[in-house]
């Protein structure tokens, strides 16, 4: 798990996102298929606009500022 706090507003790796949820990779794929207008690609970062939209979907991860 990430020591750090995460800011709004920075590209995140999804790997790093998942991380603070608790969760693997593979369910927070599952989980950001099912946010409407999200779109994916197979790049491992999202861009600042992805990861608000599954923030304000999901509710904030612990670590988030």
């Amino acid at each position: 798990m990430t020591n750090s706090t995460t800011r709004k507003g920075q590209p995140l790796l999804k790997s790093t996102l998942a991380e603070l949820y608790g969760v693997t990779v593979h369910t927070l794929l599952r989980w950001m298929k099912r946010i409407p207008n999200l779109t994916l690609d197979k790049s491992k970062l999202l861009t600042p606009a992805q990861v608000e939209k599954v923030v304000a979907h999901l509710g904030a991860p612990d670590g988030w500022e």
